[in-house]
C-alpha cells in the first residue's frame, strides 16, 4: 500500500507538473521510504515450527541453516523469551526487583492421574509482554528481508492466534513438530536442559488454538508435520525445504487467522 501511495502521487506530479510538485516530492519521499524499509527488496519468509519442549525443534533450525539455498536467522522463544527475562532459573539467583516471579513466569509442580509428574509453566503479565514483544520482533525481522525459522511453543492457546495478526503481511509457513511423549520425557532425563515433566504439562496444548477468555480450543492446522522420530533433523529441514518449493503460497497460518478472528466476534 505505501509502494502504490507513493507511485500515485509520483506519477500524478510528473504529468500535471508544477501545479503538483509537492504531490511529486511527496511521491519520491513515500518511495523512498519504501525501499528503505525493506520492502522492494523482498520481504522475508518464515517458518514457524510449533511443539512441545524437547521435540527437536533446534536441531531442525541448524539443519535449515545448513540446507537452505538463502540464509535463514534462527530466532524463537529461546532467545526472545527465556534468555531475556529476570529469572531465578536462569540466573541462579532470586532477582530483588519490585516484582514477583509469578508477574514474569512460575513453575507449578504437580501429578497426573497416571502420578507422573508435570511442571506447568504459568506465564505473568510481564511474561506476556515479552512474548508480544517477540512476536513484533520477528515481524520486524521479516519486513527487512530476513528469512526465520522459529522455535515455538504455544503455551497459551490464544498465543498463535495473535502472531498470524503480527505475522500477517508476510508469507508463513506453519510447521508442527510431534514426537511421541515417553521419547520426549526421555530426552529431558538425558540432556538435563529441561525438567523432567515439563514438556507433558503443555504436550497437547501447544497443538490446539483459540481466545484468552473462551472456552473455543481448536486443532491447529498445519502445513506440514513431521515427526522427529520418524525423520532425522536434516530429513525434517528437506522436508520442509521440499514443500516450500512445491507450495509457493502457504495456507494454514491464513485459515488460523480467519478462524480466531471469526472467535473473537463469537
Amino acid at each position: 500500500m505505501v509502494f502504490e501511495n507513493g507511485l500515485a502521487n509520483l506519477l500524478v506530479g510528473f504529468f500535471i507538473g508544477g501545479m503538483h510538485f509537492g504531490t511529486f516530492i511527496r511521491g519520491v519521499l513515500t518511495l523512498g521510504l519504501f525501499i528503505v524499509s525493506g520492502t522492494l527488496l523482498g520481504e522475508g519468509t518464515v517458518v514457524v515450527l510449533n511443539g512441545p519442549s524437547a521435540a527437536g525443534k533446534s536441531s531442525i533450525q541448524r539443519q535449515v541453516q545448513i540446507l537452505f539455498e538463502e540464509p535463514y536467522l534462527k530466532a524463537g522463544i529461546d532467545g526472545f523469551f527465556d534468555a531475556l527475562v529476570p529469572d531465578v532459573h536462569t540466573m541462579g539467583v532470586e532477582p530483588q526487583g519490585k516484582f514477583t516471579q509469578e508477574m514474569i513466569r512460575s513453575g507449578i509442580q504437580s501429578f497426573d492421574e497416571e502420578g507422573k509428574p508435570v511442571l506447568s509453566l504459568e506465564i505473568g503479565p510481564i511474561g506476556e509482554r515479552a512474548i508480544w514483544g517477540m512476536h513484533d520482533a520477528l515481524a520486524a525481522y521479516a519486513k527487512h528481508g530476513n528469512n526465520l525459522v522459529v522455535d515455538y511453543i504455544a503455551y497459551e492457546k490464544h498465543w498463535l492466534g495473535e502472531l498470524t495478526q503480527t505475522l500477517r503481511p508476510y508469507k508463513v509457513y506453519l510447521v508442527g513438530i510431534t514426537t511421541p511423549l515417553e521419547v520426549i520425557e526421555e530426552r529431558e532425563k538425558n540432556r538435563g536442559t529441561s525438567p523432567v515433566g515439563h514438556a507433558r504439562s503443555h504436550y497437547a496444548r501447544v497443538h490446539v488454538y483459540g481466545p484468552e477468555d473462551s472456552e473455543v480450543e481448536r486443532p491447529v492446522l498445519y502445513d506440514l508435520e513431521v515427526d522427529t522420530t520418524e525423520h532425522t533433523p536434516e530429513e525434517c529441514a528437506r522436508l520442509i525445504q521440499d514443500y516450500i518449493k512445491n507450495h509457493p503460497e502457504p495456507k494454514a497460518f491464513k485459515v488460523l487467522e480467519e478462524q480466531y478472528l471469526a472467535d473473537l466476534e463469537n
